[in-house]
């Protein structure tokens, strides 16, 4: 079924285009007329996306559109606001996380501006003209291939989709814990296939073999040539067996609320609640480093829906936030500390105390790897908290964690033991100076002067530094969790999977022990064979994550609602009846 896009003046043309916009008539839209449609390439010095706005004004003075962006595979996104005032044009969209603001450009021909998302702020030029992308339906299909990169398996999973716009590809790296790449420059002519990965630094060319089902090529990697053959696989992507599906047994709303320690960030989030009769306890959870959405989404798993649905099912209501800049959250990820989510998560508390379906005496955190440092700051004070549960949380100083967790992850991905020894006290030195470093640009430069001095050419060691000494790890590596969980005084279940890779459970399972060691109602528990997202694995590789299609283990789902059931936190008589 065609969208309604396809039915605008112009749209017919789409699947004719074999350029990557077609031209528009730009002298027949100007400053007095936003109504129409408009494409143009956000720009960085990052990086480069392309992009497509359709403005429509059905009455007077009140525009309405929507935009797309291709290459993270977004079509036809509602935008929220539109406004043309004084000669600025502006729209903002997911909770006025997005924005455009601009004027009409008489030389250019194209209104002239500002994107802004949370990550970053873009130029954008958007000329007349309908984002119509080339017609390739013969590469249509899930392909797969792997290859040795400096030793290591690395599989790519192109997804190449033919739709009322023409024709677009993502790229998915299970290794890299990465879904949904932008793929580029798709192109086919004859049996010669071409595409490139911006985020991997890489370009490929190869041959269609359509009656194989197959494309024998190589990737560009930096002016090295990988030799990879996709093969067509018509089972397609892994599936995601426990997606939720109505009839719920509970409400689904979208809420927001401000924290008001932010300065007026708001938070997007999603708040179930049993339809029978309350009040009901709830829980806030809480997710692990990266930027989350409420879902915490990866790889195309969605551990918190998986989680939100099943205590609901159990008699316990659920909040789940958007991270700072994600989703329906606004405010500023990048610089947010440890301290700015535990005021983040303390608002939450306090939002569901308005709730007249929640008891406010039975509101508790769940925190998932990093949410699992945050929830015990929460509870010391921050917010009158009835329990908290730490999903693959560190109990060690986070230096320590990362220590093991990057040789426990290499061991995993197939890196051999003696390359692992010599790597060790560059790895030591490296996390040594983040921890110490005064600031940010302190503790990239120390990373890149380290890496310059093993060896590493200077280009490639300040990308790796930028890399290394991330906003994520700055922010947690100082921390020593074991302070905050032995200072809990409310009940608290602790659960860490055997093969988890990322929270070893060697290192943390005694820190734990010790910290919560005299705690009057304290479980510590290593739930056998599941790895870091809670799932049943076979070795806790970072890559199984994506092949893996539960989301959750069951295990984890009823250890968790089974002793929230114990204490009175959900209801009793359905507690751990698990539904996956």
């Amino acid at each position: 079924m065609l969208s309604s896009k396809a039915l605008r003046p112009g749209a017919a043309r789409t699947m004719a285009c074999v350029l990557i916009a077609c031209s528009g008539n730009a002298a027949a839209q100007s400053a007095s007329s936003p109504a129409g449609d408009w494409q143009g390439v956000l720009r960085s010095e990052e990086r480069q996306t392309r992009s497509a706005i359709h403005l429509e004004q059905n009455e007077p003075g009140v525009l309405t559109g929507d935009i797309d962006l291709p290459d993270t595979g977004q079509w036809d996104v509602p935008l929220e606001k539109v406004t043309y005032q004084d000669g600025v044009l502006a729209f903002s969209y997911r909770g006025g996380s997005r924005s455009f603001e601009g004027r009409w450009d008489s030389a250019a021909a194209a209104w002239v501006g500002k994107f802004r998302n949370p990550a970053a702020t873009f130029d954008v030029a958007y000329k007349a003209g309908f984002l119509g992308l080339p017609v390739l339906a013969a590469l249509n299909g899930y392909w797969e291939a792997d290859a040795t990169i400096q030793g290591l398996r690395r599989r790519f999973k192109l997804r190449v989709t033919t739709n009322a716009h023409g024709t677009y590809a993502l790229m998915d790296m299970p290794e890299l814990v990465q879904t949904g790449l932008a793929v580029v420059s798709l192109g086919l002519q004859g049996r010669d296939v071409a595409f490139a990965v911006p985020a991997l630094g890489m370009r490929f060319e190869g041959k269609l073999d359509r009656t194989a089902g197959s494309i024998t090529g190589a990737f560009d990697a930096a002016g090295t040539a990988v030799p990879v053959e996709f093969r067509r696989n018509p089972s397609g992507a892994p599936r995601r067996t426990q997606t939720p599906e109505p009839p719920y047994p509970y409400t689904v709303e979208d809420v927001a609320f401000a924290n008001p320690a932010s300065g007026g960030a708001m938070l997007g989030c999603t708040l179930n609640v049993p339809k029978a009769p309350g009040p009901h306890p709830a829980a806030m959870l809480l997710t692990g480093s990266g930027q989350q959405d409420r879902d915490e989404t990866l790889v195309g798993h969605k551990p918190f829906l998986v989680l939100a649905d099943h205590l609901a099912h159990n008699g316990t209501a659920v909040l789940r936030c958007d991270d700072r800049g994600v989703g329906r959250s606004t405010g500023e990820y990048r610089t947010a500390t440890l301290e700015d989510f535990a005021e983040d998560a303390a608002a939450g508390i306090a939002f569901l105390r308005t709730r007249r379906e929640i008891a406010p005496s039975k509101i508790g955190l769940i925190g998932h790897s990093e949410g699992g440092v945050v929830a015990p700051m929460v509870a010391n004070g921050r917010a009158n908290v009835a329990f908290v549960i730490l999903m693959a949380a560190p109990g060690v100083p986070i230096d320590e964690l990362l220590m093991m967790q990057g040789e426990e992850v290499a061991r995993a991905d197939g890196v051999p033991e003696a390359r692992i020894a010599q790597q060790r006290p560059l790895r030591r030195a490296v996390l040594t100076a983040m921890r110490d470093a005064a600031d940010p640009d302190a503790a990239r430069a120390a990373v890149e002067a380290l890496l310059v001095a093993y060896g590493v050419p200077p280009k490639v060691a300040r990308a790796q530094a930028a890399q290394e000494a991330s906003p994520d790890i700055l922010r947690i590596i100082r921390a020593d969790p074991a302070d905050a969980i032995a200072e809990m005084r409310v009940p608290v279940l602790a659960i860490v999977g055997s093969k988890d890779r990322q929270v070893p459970p060697v290192q943390n399972l005694p820190a734990l022990r010790e910290a919560l060691a005299g705690h009057r109602d304290a479980t510590v528990r290593e739930l056998p064979g599941l790895n870091h997202l809670l799932q049943t694995a076979e070795t806790g590789a970072m890559g199984e994550y994506y092949d893996i299609e539960e989301t959750m283990a069951p295990l984890a789902l009823d250890t968790i609602a089974n002793w929230l059931g114990e204490r009175g936190f959900t209801a009793v008589d359905n507690a751990g009846r698990s539904r996956r």
